[in-house]
Formats: C-alpha cells, sequence, structure tokens
C-alpha cells in the first residue's frame, strides 16, 4: 500500500462501502437481486445504478410497491455488466472567435474533420429467462481541438474556414491568434435506463 496514506485507504474503502449500501439498498426496495459487474471506477456503470435508485426513491410508496411488484412478477435478478465503448470520435476541430478583451463575443467553426466510429452510445438492457441485463455505453472523444480568436470583426466576418488564404495571412500578421490547442480525450455516458424503460421490457 505504499503511497497511500491512512485517510486515503479509508475513503477509498468507504466509497467502495457506499456503492455496494446502494446495491442493497436497491435490493431490498424492489425485493430482486442486484448484481454489480463493473469495476468501482465504471462511472457509467455506477451512475446508472444510481439513477435507477434516485429514481425509485423519488417514487411515493404505492408507486414503489406497485413498479417493485411488477418487476418481481417478471425478473429475478437485475445485472449491470460493465461499460463498453459505444462510439470513438477522432479527428480536428478548428474554431474561431471574435473577441473584446478576454471575452468572447461570437465563435464559429471554420473546419470540422472529425469521424465518428460506431453508433451514438445508449445504454442496453434486455430480458431474457427472468434476467435483466443492463449495461452502459460511452462516447469516447479522441479529437483535438484548435481555438483561434481575433480582436478584428471584418476578419472574423470574412473568414469562412480553415482553408481560406485569408486565415493563414492572418495568422501570420497576428490579426489571428492561438488561444487553447488541446485534445479532447473524454468519456460521456449514454443515456441512461428509467423504470419506465424496464417495465416496457417486461
Amino acid at each position: 500500500m505504499r503511497g497511500l496514506t491512512l485517510s486515503m485507504i479509508v475513503a477509498l474503502s468507504l466509497g467502495l462501502a457506499g456503492c455496494k449500501s446502494l446495491e442493497e439498498k436497491l435490493e431490498r426496495k424492489l425485493g430482486i437481486p442486484v448484481q454489480i459487474n463493473a469495476a468501482s471506477d465504471d462511472y457509467c456503470a455506477h451512475s446508472q445504478l444510481r439513477s435507477l435508485y434516485r429514481e425509485f426513491k423519488a417514487l411515493k410508496k404505492d408507486a414503489q410497491n406497485q413498479t417493485a411488484q411488477a418487476l418481481r412478477d417478471k425478473v429475478k435478478l437485475i445485472i449491470i455488466e460493465p461499460t463498453q465503448v459505444g462510439q470513438v470520435v477522432r479527428g480536428d476541430l478548428i474554431a474561431l472567435a471574435y473577441r473584446s478583451g478576454s471575452t468572447t463575443i461570437a465563435r464559429k467553426t471554420i473546419q470540422d474533420s472529425r469521424t465518428y466510429e460506431g453508433d451514438e452510445p445508449a445504454t442496453r438492457s434486455s430480458n431474457e429467462n427472468q434476467i435483466l441485463t443492463i449495461q452502459a455505453e460511452t462516447k469516447r472523444d479522441e479529437s483535438i481541438g484548435h481555438y483561434y480568436g481575433t480582436q478584428y470583426v471584418s476578419v472574423y466576418d470574412r473568414i469562412e474556414s480553415a482553408a481560406d488564404p485569408l486565415f493563414l495571412t492572418s495568422r501570420q500578421g497576428g490579426e489571428v491568434y492561438l488561444l487553447e490547442e488541446n485534445a479532447q480525450v473524454g468519456i460521456s455516458c449514454g443515456t441512461m435506463i428509467s423504470l419506465h424503460d424496464f417495465l416496457s421490457l417486461l
């Protein structure tokens, strides 16, 4: 455990215990075993678990009882599987902003060569042999953003694309300058499944 302080170990233990406690709470509420096969750092899978629990808890008592009974009639086990990557974004996005001092007044995209591999992520579910299986999907953004600025509205208005000769000459002349350039490298979860979605599968 070198590198971890006692407080960090305690915090990690409490965090893991909190996830298990939520799993057990949902089991007790529904009267159905809930099994989460995802790792503790699988954000989307655990977000789905939290979403289900919050949605069920927000129902009135009678609605909770009806929903739980409807699930128990058709489902013997709920499994949340590890999150899968549904879509990967690659390529470049170039944008130009018209700025007044440090304030951005307007911004437009002048080149978007990003490609999208795979379908838009969505949380999948199936009910087979009375086992309700849920699997979240994510979008992994590996694109690179190039953000430029100009203080000259006439330059901003006239530049329509990154291939425009004015864009190159304005950069060389200093009328257009680089604000930020970075890899996006982000992950976003697909739409969560609701209790209504579950009931529609039954």
